[in-house]
């Protein structure tokens, strides 16, 4: 993510954050398993064993995603797919077709109770 972040901003030549707040969720003994054999206990609910629990992970996003919203303008994450789902988490929703390598566009939307973004897919 950082590599990316560095790319993308390379035309740009923007002040860059970096910050662990906005890091993968922490697997613990999960670390390096194959994601099919994990995926549906973590999706279950689980816990990693000596790892991050569920909201441990939606409490350390909060607080990454308020030091980004911190800063001046609009605000570009590069993150891992997993951050993008913590988000969901941090809402109690349930994204689907997220992937990897694209751009989304998140516009705060005021009038929505449960979720507060208008989320659009750039490319």
């Amino acid at each position: 993510a950082i590599d990316t972040a560095a790319i993308i901003n390379q035309s740009m030549n923007l002040p860059m954050y970096e910050t662990p707040l906005l890091g993968e969720h922490h697997f613990g003994d999960w670390e390096g398993a194959p994601w099919d054999e994990i995926r549906p206990r973590f999706h279950a609910g689980e816990n990693p064993p000596n790892g991050e629990t569920h909201d441990d992970f939606a409490e350390r996003l909060k607080s990454g995603f308020n030091f980004a919203l911190e800063k001046d303008g609009p605000v570009l994450i590069v993150c891992h797919g997993g951050v993008f789902r913590g988000f969901n988490y941090i809402y109690g929703k349930t994204m689907h077709g997220i992937e990897n390598c694209k751009l989304y566009h998140f516009r705060a939307d005021e009038t929505a109770h449960d979720f507060p973004w208008q989320i659009k897919l750039i490319g």
